[in-house]
């Protein structure tokens, strides 16, 4: 029922509320439609789909809630970056990017490039661990460690296999995603 989620979260009085993207306009539709937005709702974090800029912030502006998003995978199990509290956003987490990497998580970018016929990748890390190149702003694919990674898919050793690399002696998994991360560390898929 497209109208029982504005009623939902108006009548329950919920203050954190986790939607895809698609509910996140429905409900500020919906907002819009009423002239009235819950009160009590502070914050909306959506993930499962990149969302710009421009539409986070005049979804915030039509939920009178602030629009964060984040990241994450089966694979990784839990959310792996995120801009999901006060704190990160006086960090300088930007809109239009799902955040940075949670306590524990550490991120590279793999950028496949080639020179004189001899493609290699270079890294790029996400977190406070300095690197050797800085490669920020550049696109590339999302690699992800941390003490929350999954073992393997069961009974599937070639798609296991298949899906992590080791960059510094350390296992990642390679999400598939294509990121670019700014100069502060933001993750924009």
């Amino acid at each position: 029922n497209q109208m029982g989620l504005f009623s939902f979260v108006k009548d329950t009085g919920c203050t954190t509320i986790s939607l895809v993207p698609s509910l996140v306009c429905m409900l500020a539709r919906q907002c819009q439609e009423r002239h009235e937005v819950p009160l009590r709702l502070r914050v909306v974090f959506s993930g499962a789909a990149p969302m710009s800029a421009c539409l986070q912030e005049s979804l915030a502006r039509q939920i009178g809630a602030a629009v964060h998003q984040g990241f994450g995978t089966s694979e990784t199990l839990v959310t792996t970056i995120s801009a999901e509290t006060e704190e990160r956003n006086m960090r300088g987490v930007a809109c239009g990017s799902v955040g940075k990497p949670v306590s524990g998580c550490e991120l590279r970018v793999r950028i496949t490039r080639s020179e004189s016929d001899n493609e290699h990748d270079d890294f790029s890390c996400v977190d406070s661990v300095a690197c050797a190149r800085d490669l920020t702003e550049r696109e590339g694919e999302l690699l992800v460690s941390g003490p929350q990674m999954f073992d393997g898919y069961h009974n599937n050793d070639d798609a296991t296999k298949d899906s992590f690399v080791f960059v510094d002696g350390k296992r990642f998994y390679v999400t598939g995603d294509i990121v670019r991360v700014d100069r502060h560390g933001n993750v924009h898929v």
